[in-house]
């Protein structure tokens, strides 16, 4: 079998990078970025399964945008080259994007499965939220999501093309910045919790946020392609099973690292005033908890990770390359 997995170098690509070579799938990375992995100390090592993958070193954007004597886009072009039997689409940001993948690989590819995220329901009718339930997107980014989940939904039922997408909720683990109690990933945050000082976190503290680790999200790619017929035309919450609150991630933060920080709550719109670049309206207004039932009914779906271990994972990491100052 051949892969190709657009953006296999980032958070979750590694683990699907590594999980198709050892398999023995003739796996293509097309991605900007180049091959490393994180080893728990934080240092950056070349793991010896990049030497089975064939990169193809290539800017999306720019590709998209430049055509060839036959019209076709250096993007489809560099698809109909590889012709790839599964396509996994990690960087599918765009719904035009998208469209010009899809319109490359249809009659080729037998799986073309894309990672969206839960910021497309935008606020929530129910929680845990399923895949099913009604989509009210908030931001641009949650509404092109949204406009793909449609697009493969109606290929599907129009054409027969085998397309899935799995939305995960806010992404954990090294290397990655955990997210902080006023929503974002703010570094300086976790630094005055790990420090002992006062922190004002927006509104209530009562936002839900899902965490799932990006390991996860991988092992839920995996099962999916695996279950061509079962995912074709579907979507699946890629989540893990809890989430938390923004007080209860204060809460967290302090335990783990032994502080006496305290903190105080403000109105969201006093707090985007004082600390406009602490947090996001959206994050903080819509709860975003989703269910990861149909996941583990139709593909059998375990999270490995519970969502304390995905953080403590992140913060790990950036104590151990000098980010952080404290001790876990």
């Amino acid at each position: 079998m051949r892969v190709l997995i657009l953006g296999g170098t980032g958070h979750i690509g590694h683990s699907l990078t590594q999980h198709y070579a050892n398999d023995g799938a003739e796996v293509i990375v097309a991605a900007r970025g180049q091959t490393a992995t994180i080893s728990p100390d934080g240092r950056e090592n070349r793991a010896a399964f990049w030497n089975q993958v064939r990169m193809i070193s290539l800017d999306r954007a720019v590709a998209e945008s430049r055509f060839d004597a036959s019209g076709r886009t250096e993007w489809q072009a560099m698809l109909n080259t590889v012709r790839a039997d599964l396509v996994i689409d990690l960087i599918a940001y765009h719904l035009e994007s998208v469209r010009q993948t899809i319109e490359a690989i249809r009659g080729t590819a037998r799986h073309y499965i894309v990672i969206g995220t839960g910021w497309r329901f935008g606020a929530p009718r129910s929680l845990p939220t399923r895949e099913d339930d009604p989509a009210l997107p908030q931001s641009d980014y949650g509404r092109e999501k949204q406009a793909i989940r449609e697009l493969l939904r109606s290929e599907f039922q129009t054409n027969g093309f085998a397309g899935t997408q799995i939305d995960p909720p806010a992404i954990q683990g090294a290397p990655k910045i955990p997210n902080c109690p006023t929503g974002l990933r703010l570094l300086e945050v976790h630094q005055e919790i790990a420090d002992g000082k006062e922190i004002i976190i927006p509104g209530t503290g009562e936002t839900l946020l899902g965490l799932v680790h990006a390991a996860d999200v991988a092992q839920m790619v995996i099962p999916a392609a695996a279950q061509r017929d079962q995912a074709a035309g579907e979507a699946f919450n890629a989540a893990g099973d809890s989430g938390m609150t923004y007080n209860g991630l204060f809460e967290f933060t302090r335990e783990l690292f032994g502080s006496k920080a305290a903190a105080s709550h403000l109105s969201l719109d006093k707090f985007e005033k004082q600390f406009p670049q602490r947090t996001s309206r959206h994050h903080t207004l819509y709860h975003q908890l989703l269910s990861n039932e149909k996941a583990k009914r139709v593909l059998g779906f375990q999270p490995q990770w519970d969502s304390r271990e995905a953080l403590v994972d992140g913060f790990r990491y950036l104590v151990n390359t000098g980010r952080l100052r404290g001790k876990i």
